[in-house]
């Protein structure tokens, strides 16, 4: 199980350098965010892992737990936003909602600090914002996929997070490797991401 999980840390590892890189090519603000969002996903799971694989890093260093709940929050930001923006392009000129509205997402960086000692609260918030996050990509991303076939990898990837996130929550009890699965799962789902704008590097540059 050890192995399994720095192979996924190795990948996971791999997908940041590649998508950093594809960010610095590309020009299109609502992807830059998606791309973030995954590259700071990636990073957050590499944490996870690792606590999971040294469960006394929590008290070795306690600023990974840190370090880890800020990461996820800008990842939030960044894809409610990326969305946001996405969903504002995606309709006519004259029907667009005023851009400031869709960086609205970046008021959780300030509310953060205001729940990050209640673990619980906490904990609800960021399922709740992921999961309408996943919810809203998902929707998104079936619609352009629709109109135009090339977004299969986004909506493929959105599916094997939705799933990815699902698996986390689910108890021990009821399945023991819950938590390994979940991380497979959004590795997995990262990659689909990753490979779509693989895809769109290779159309730029025929």
């Amino acid at each position: 199980m050890v192995y399994l999980q720095i192979v996924l840390v190795a990948v996971l590892l791999y997908t940041i350098v590649y998508l950093t890189l594809w960010i610095r090519s590309n020009g299109n603000l609502s992807d830059i965010l998606i791309l973030l969002t995954a590259v700071l996903y990636s990073i957050f799971t590499v944490f996870k892992v690792y606590l999971n694989i040294n469960e006394q890093a929590y008290i070795i260093y306690p600023w990974i737990t840190f370090a880890a709940d800020w990461i996820r929050i800008g990842a939030l930001s960044f894809i409610l936003t990326g969305l946001g923006l996405a969903i504002r392009e995606s309709k006519p000129r004259i029907n667009r909602a005023p851009a400031i509205l869709s960086f609205l997402p970046f008021l959780l960086l300030l509310v953060h600090p205001l729940i990050q000692d209640t673990i619980v609260i906490k904990e609800l918030l960021f399922g709740l914002y992921s999961v309408s996050a996943l919810i809203i990509a998902l929707l998104l991303f079936t619609l352009a996929y629709v109109r135009e076939r090339k977004y299969g990898n986004l909506l493929l990837g959105t599916i094997i997070l939705l799933i990815g996130f699902a698996l986390t929550y689910v108890p021990s009890s009821l399945f023991k490797y819950g938590q390994i699965t979940g991380m497979m799962f959004f590795v997995m789902g990262i990659l689909s991401i990753a490979t779509h704008y693989k895809k769109q590097t290779n159309k730029l540059r025929a």
